[in-house]
């Protein structure tokens, strides 16, 4: 805290801008609660621009807003469907506008062979063995 002309003002690092893209993705996020939409584009414009970032290390210098976002995911409010809804509609938006879209995926295999107690759902490769695997698409 700093003390001028007898105000006393918290010490509160400056915030960089919330991009304008993440107003255009997320602004209208349906959590009923204008705090938590502002609190959705903090998150995302920070994590955008530090995307190899765990949240710990992005917000290490800031307790404060550490503790703000592990709240928001915490919030019953904010689930992951009400969390993307906004960005799927502003990405159908954006393909309604354009005559082809192209749509490609990228799927990441994790091999669980080494964890034997791990339940996961099929062998991994298309030859049949006590290999599992885990597809996050």
């Amino acid at each position: 805290m700093s003390n001028i002309s007898g105000m006393v003002i918290p010490n509160v690092r400056p915030q960089p801008a919330i991009d304008p893209w993440v107003f255009r993705e997320l602004g209208n996020a349906p959590f009923g609660d204008a705090r938590l939409t502002a609190r959705a584009l903090r998150i995302a414009s920070d994590c955008a621009r530090n995307p190899d970032l765990s949240l710990a290390s992005l917000y290490q210098r800031d307790w404060g807003s550490l503790k703000a976002c592990y709240r928001f995911f915490d919030n019953t409010a904010a689930t992951p469907a009400q969390i993307l809804a906004p960005h799927q509609a502003a990405t159908w938006a954006r393909c309604a506008q354009e005559e082809w879209v192209l749509i490609a995926q990228d799927t990441t295999y994790f091999n669980y062979t080494s964890h034997p107690a791990t339940e996961v759902s099929g062998p991994l490769g298309r030859v049949r063995t006590k290999d599992s695997y885990c597809i996050v698409p």
